[in-house]
């Protein structure tokens, strides 16, 4: 063979050697990116995973207060409900008590208004007697005399 064949061989070789090498390289490299890529990748999967279980701890916290203010709510409403009925009873009994004494007071007041009426009465015909006295006294009404 010639010189340049070989020199030519060679060269091919030599290139063969530097591509497969340079590419070898790059796939070394490439999982080296995608190692480390995926550390991290890894890394923030666990950081979100303690963020939800944080969070899902979170919500129990809140369902266990939301039940607690459910509970008081009932509670609160039913002492309510027994407070309005209470006080709506009480009520009752001071209006029933208080119409009971509006009535009294009322027959107190017609007795007096009858009796007011009554003494009137007798002191309207206790004047009337006094005006016939008194007009029989005095006789009746001058007429102005007319010439005949």
């Amino acid at each position: 063979m010639s010189a340049d064949t070989i020199a030519t061989l060679g060269v091919g070789v030599t290139m063969l050697v530097a591509v497969v090498g340079g590419f070898a390289w790059m796939i070394k490299r490439t999982d080296a990116v995608a190692a480390d890529l995926g550390s991290r990748i890894d890394a923030q999967s666990d950081r979100i995973d303690a963020q939800s279980d944080r969070i899902d701890a979170q919500g129990t916290r809140i369902d266990a207060q939301g039940t607690r203010i459910d509970t008081f709510a009932a509670d609160l409403g039913s002492r309510i409900d027994t407070t309005a009925a209470d006080l709506g009873s009480r009520i009752d009994g001071v209006a029933a008590d208080l119409g009971s004494r509006i009535k009294a007071q009322s027959a107190r007041i017609d007795a007096q208004g009858d009796r007011i009426d009554a003494r009137l009465t007798s002191i309207e015909r206790e004047i009337v007697e006094v005006k016939v006295a008194v007009a029989r006294i005095e006789g009746p009404e001058r007429r102005f005399l007319t010439a005949h």
